[in-house]
């Protein structure tokens, strides 16, 4: 299974205002049967599978056009500034992005293309740390369940390209959208848990309430991929926050965390 580890806290801050995120990852680690080519597959496969669990779970869910966010993320190794902006130029080209513009972000400098690939909206940031690497997202945004079926697709030509360029990328990815109930978010969650339950065997590890907003996350090890919190891993997240204006509740899950604002 694919692993992504909470640390380089400067590097989170960094990723927090390029992406607007609530949680940021760094030091992205690959599973042992990432590793060879020969497994390889097996690996896109279980990003496939969770994929399309993932726009299963929205569909049956969310009551509006599902949102479907899929974030590709990981480091590459020291380079000079020269050989990372090369790199980003490279996978921007491949992927066919517009060329590559640097500016600052906190003080880190970053190489950010935006366009769209097969017709979706694609971002990718290549920010230069501190430390002397670089860290690498790509994020790919779809509207609905028919651009959600050809983003499946298109990850692991990103995910490829990426890893061509020198980047070991794992994947997160959420849906979001507004419940079709007019309930609370405690009450929705609960919902939620015995649905999914029926789907996945899961174990609450976290849960986050704070007035009209609820948050739990889970470890469910048939999914591919995991953040560690302590030791413990964690493969999924749900969030649930009452909207006062919508009268509804805006649901999101993220696999394996979510890195929306919800």
């Amino acid at each position: 299974m694919r692993r992504i580890s909470f640390q380089i806290l400067g590097m989170v801050m960094v990723l927090c205002s390029l992406v607007g995120i609530l949680v940021g990852f760094s030091d992205v680690k690959s599973s042992p049967l990432s590793g060879s080519a020969h497994e390889a597959p097996a690996a896109a496969a279980q990003a496939e599978r969770d994929l399309r669990l993932l726009l299963q779970l929205g569909r049956e869910h969310v009551d509006s056009d599902v949102r479907f966010t899929v974030k590709l993320q990981g480091e590459s190794q020291a380079v000079s500034r020269d050989q990372a902006m090369a790199s980003a130029e490279q996978v921007a080209q491949a992927l066919g992005l517009p060329a590559v513009t640097a500016g600052k972000v906190h003080g880190n400098e970053v190489f950010r293309s935006e366009g769209t690939l097969e017709g979706l909206p694609v971002q990718m940031d290549w920010a230069l740390t501190h430390l002397g690497g670089s860290y690498v997202r790509v994020m790919l945004t779809a509207e609905g369940e028919a651009q959600g079926e050809r983003m499946i697709g298109m990850q692991q030509r990103v995910l490829d390209e990426l890893a061509h360029a020198g980047v070991e990328a794992a994947m997160n990815a959420a849906v979001q959208g507004y419940s079709a109930r007019q309930e609370g978010a405690a009450e929705t969650i609960g919902r939620l848990e015995g649905d999914l339950g029926r789907t996945l065997t899961m174990r609450l590890v976290e849960d986050y309430e704070d007035g009209k907003t609820v948050s739990r996350s889970y470890e469910a090890p048939a999914l591919g991929t995991f953040v560690k919190s302590g030791e413990q891993p964690i493969h999924m997240q749900l969030a649930v926050h009452e909207d006062s204006m919508k009268k509804s509740s805006r649901i999101t899950i993220g696999f394996p965390v979510i890195t929306v604002e919800y």
